[in-house]
C-alpha cells in the first residue's frame, strides 16, 4: 500500500507522531510519501526527527520556491498531495488541523473534492464531536452534525484515538471499529542516572523538584502551580523546576519571579530537545499536571512513566483517569490553588515507601505506551503482503 503523511507542523508532538508513523509503515513494506513544509526554517526540526526516514519516502512540497503555500486552502492541499503522490490514501497525524471547518462545511453539506472519499485515516487528537460525555454550544453541535454527516457517507476510512476510554462514550452512530485506540508513544532511553542528570542541568541534589513541563497556556494551568508553589511554607525545602515556553503568562509572572528570588525555581525558558527533557525527567522527583479545561490524552505522562517519575495531576478527563486507575501518583481538585498546595506539600513529605508505591503503575503504563506497544497498534490496522523492507534504525 502506498501511503502520504500529510504533515505541515513542524512543533511539539507533530514531528514525533510522523516519525512513528512513517518507521512502522516502511518496515512493513508500505511505500510512504511524505508531504511536508519544505522552507529552509522548517529543516532543522525535520532532519533532526527524519533524517533516517527521509531517504526512504517520496517528498511532496507544500510550498513553492518563494515559500508561499502550493494551494489555496488546507483541504485543497490535502486532496492535491494525494493526487500529486499517487498514493492509495492520505493519513493525517493531526487529523485536529481540518476537523472543525471540514466538520461546519459538512453540516451545510459543503464536502471535500470526491477524491479523499474513503482514503482518509488519521490521528484524532481531541475527538469531541464523538464524545457523548462532552456537551458544549451551537458551534460543538454544528461539528457534530457535520462529522456525523461526513462519517455516514464513507469519507473517512479509519481514525485513531488515544483514548483508552471513548469506544465505551461513543455517540450514537459511530462504530467503535471505525476508531481504533493508538497508545501516547515514548521512544529512547529514559533511565538516566538522577544525580548526574541535576549536575548536568545545574539543579541542587539535596532538595524535593517539581517540574512544570510545557507552555504557559492557561490550560497547562502554570499559573495554577506557581501560585500554589510560591504560597508554600519557607521551610519546605523544593526546587520548582519549569521547563518549555513557560515565561509568557501574566498570571504566573510574579509568582515566577518570587520563587527565583527566593532561589526556589529555575526556569529553563526555551525550546526542549530530546536530550534536554530525558535529563529533566531524570532530574525530576515529581511532574505536576496541572491542567484545566484540558481534554485527551499528555505525551507528557507517557514520558515520565518511561522515566518511572511519578505525577501530581488535576482530576479531570483521561489523564485524570489514568492517574487513579493506574495509580501513577496523586491528583488534585482542578482548578484549585488550596488543593493543589496541599497536594504538594504532601509530595515534598512523602516516605520512600510511599513512592515506591506508584513504580508497578508508572513500569505498567510505559509499557501500554512503549514504541512497541504503538507500532503493534498501528499495524494491526493496516495489513500488507508486501515482503518487509525494515529500516535499521
Amino acid at each position: 500500500m502506498h501511503i502520504l503523511l500529510f504533515e505541515p507542523n513542524t512543533q511539539g508532538h507533530h514531528l514525533i507522531y510522523l516519525r512513528c508513523l512513517a518507521e512502522d509503515l516502511l518496515s512493513v513494506g508500505h511505500m510512504v510519501s511524505l508531504a511536508l513544509d519544505n522552507r529552509p526554517s522548517a529543516q532543522p526540526p525535520v532532519h533532526a526527527r527524519l533524517s533516517h526516514v527521509l531517504p526512504a519516502c517520496r517528498i511532496v512540497p507544500l510550498f513553492d520556491d518563494a515559500g508561499r503555500p502550493r494551494f489555496s486552502s488546507k483541504i485543497k492541499t490535502i486532496a492535491a498531495t494525494l493526487i500529486e503522490s499517487g498514493a492509495d490514501l492520505i493519513f493525517l497525524p493531526n487529523f485536529d488541523e481540518i476537523s472543525s471547518k471540514l466538520c461546519r462545511r459538512a453540516a451545510f453539506g459543503l464536502m471535500p473534492p470526491a477524491v479523499l472519499k474513503g482514503r482518509i485515516r488519521g490521528i484524532f487528537i481531541r475527538p469531541r464531536v464523538i464524545d457523548r460525555r462532552i456537551s458544549g454550544g451551537f458551534s460543538q453541535w454544528l461539528k457534530r452534525v457535520g462529522f456525523a454527516r461526513f462519517y455516514r457517507q464513507g469519507w473517512i476510512d479509519r481514525m485513531f484515538v488515544l483514548d483508552e476510554t471513548l469506544p465505551a462514550a461513543l455517540r450514537n452512530g459511530f462504530d467503535p471499529l471505525s476508531f481504533p485506540t493508538l497508545p501516547d508513544p515514548w521512544y529512547g532511553d529514559f533511565k538516566l542516572d538522577r544525580t548526574a542528570a541535576r549536575k548536568a542541568l545545574g539543579l541542587p541534589q539535596d532538595r524535593f523538584i517539581f517540574l512544570h513541563y510545557g507552555t504557559s497556556s492557561r490550560r497547562k494551568g502554570l499559573h495554577l502551580v506557581a501560585r500554589a508553589a510560591a504560597t508554600l511554607e519557607s521551610d519546605q525545602d523544593f526546587m520548582f523546576a519549569c521547563a518549555g515556553k513557560c515565561a509568557g503568562d501574566a498570571d504566573s509572572r510574579d509568582d515566577l519571579q518570587l520563587l527565583q528570588n527566593q532561589g526556589r525555581a529555575t526556569l529553563f525558558n526555551r525550546h526542549i530537545d530530546d536530550a534536554e527533557e530525558k535529563l529533566l525527567l531524570a532530574a525530576t522527583d515529581a511532574v505536576v499536571l496541572a491542567y484545566s479545561g484540558h481534554y485527551g490524552s499528555s505525551a507528557i505522562l507517557s514520558r515520565a512513566a518511561a522515566a518511572n517519575r511519578w505525577v501530581i495531576a488535576s482530576d479531570e478527563g483521561l489523564v485524570g483517569h489514568r492517574v487513579r486507575n493506574h495509580n501513577l501518583g496523586l491528583t488534585f481538585k482542578t482548578g484549585d490553588v488550596a488543593a493543589l498546595r496541599t497536594t504538594l506539600s504532601q509530595a515534598i513529605a512523602l516516605k520512600p515507601e510511599d513512592i515506591a508505591a506508584f513504580t508497578p503503575g508508572l513500569a505498567r503504563f510505559a509499557a501500554q505506551h512503549s514504541r512497541e506497544s504503538f507500532r503493534t497498534a498501528l499495524l494491526a490496522q493496516f495489513p500488507t503482503t508486501a515482503q518487509a523492507r525494515p529500516l535499521k534504525l
